[in-house]
Order: structure tokens, then C-alpha cells, then sequence
């Protein structure tokens, strides 16, 4: 199969309904956020809220990274490890080794290279592809969208387009985080997932 937005939602829910999850909250992250969204697009019937952190509705009128960030996207050896100093604030460093010793754990980082670049050319079609953003004015699932003010990977306008894109939906800025929001803003993100879910 060919992997795409709509072929990883499509993975996604079946894993939920493989596992017997009823009305679950998804939360996804950058380009796992993307896939969220298509899952709830999709498979309305699947998750009960959602949550989508550093990420953008895509289209033609979504803020793209600079160039910078989208060639080191596009770079072959674009692992967890190469990609991180883009992807944490300058000067949270603790924050940054703790996510990538947890990313690491269980699996080299030399053999994600792969698994990157496939990633990475999917979100690369989500600043042409206009489907995404097309559907979410039918949405009618409950959205926190949580992002980081100077993220580099999803210009915080995409945010700001998202919230509006998606009727009800709650905005939650971390102020001064970049792409790595929900780590280097963990107390308020924690704080503000758990409010959002009851």
C-alpha cells in the first residue's frame, strides 16, 4: 500500500478497533497530529476527542517551514538525533536528552533513517494537498490544539488556522517552546490534557 495521510489513519483505526477502544482520545504529535485529524475526517465514529500538537491543516494556505528545516526533512540521514536541536528550544537541553533517551530506548537510531524519510515525504505533501483542510469544517469531535509559539517544523500560524478550521476547537500556545512543545512545556501541557479530558 502506499502511505499516506489516509493510509495511516486508516492503520490507526483499525488498531483501535483491534484493541476494543471505545470513543478513545487520540493524541497525536506533528505529523501524527496530521494523521488524527484524517482519522477523525474518516473514521468519525472512532475517537471521542482529540488532540493535535505542533501541526497544521496543510493546503496552500498553511505557513511551510523555512527551507532550512525542510531540507534537513528531506535529508537522508534525518534520524531522532539529527533532527532534535531544530526541534527543542536553544537552551533546554535537559529537555532535549530526556526525550531522546526515551526515543532511543528501544530501538537504535540509526535504523529509523528509513522510517524518517517515508514520514517525511508524507508531510511534505500536506503543504499541497488541500484534502485535510477541506474537511474539517464537518468535524463534530471535541479538539485541543497545543503548540509551541517558536516551532520551526509548524510555524505557529498553522495553529492559529487550525483552531479556526475546526469549530469549538481550544487553543493551548506554549509560549517560547519550539516543535517539541508538548515535552518542553510538560507541566502546562499535562495540566491543560488533563482539564480537556475530564
Amino acid at each position: 500500500a502506499k502511505v499516506s495521510l489516509a493510509w495511516y489513519a486508516d492503520e490507526t483505526a483499525g488498531l483501535a478497533r483491534s484493541l476494543g477502544l471505545s470513543r478513545p482520545t487520540v493524541l497525536g504529535w506533528g505529523l501524527g497530529a496530521d494523521v488524527t485529524l484524517e482519522l477523525a475526517e474518516r473514521h468519525p465514529a472512532i475517537p471521542g476527542s482529540v488532540v493535535l500538537v505542533d501541526s497544521a491543516v496543510g493546503g496552500s494556505l498553511s505557513a511551510e517551514p523555512a527551507p532550512s528545516i525542510q531540507s534537513l526533512l528531506g535529508w537522508p540521514s534525518g534520524t531522532a538525533a539529527a533532527l532534535a536541536p531544530s526541534m527543542f528550544t536553544p537552551g533546554l537541553a535537559a529537555a532535549r536528552t530526556v526525550w531522546l533517551s526515551g526515543v532511543t530506548a528501544g530501538v537504535p537510531d540509526d535504523i529509523t533513517a528509513a522510517g524518517m524519510a517515508e514520514e517525511n515525504a508524507v508531510t511534505a505533501s500536506l503543504w499541497t494537498d488541500p484534502t485535510l483542510a477541506a474537511d474539517t469544517s464537518l468535524l463534530q469531535v471535541s479538539t485541543l490544539v497545543a503548540y509551541g509559539t517558536g516551532d520551526l517544523f509548524y510555524p505557529s500560524p498553522d495553529a492559529t488556522d487550525l483552531v479556526a478550521a475546526i469549530a469549538g476547537a481550544q487553543s493551548l500556545p506554549i509560549a517560547g517552546a519550539g516543535y517539541a512543545a508538548m515535552f518542553e512545556g510538560a507541566s502546562q501541557f499535562i495540566a491543560a490534557l488533563e482539564q480537556f479530558t475530564g
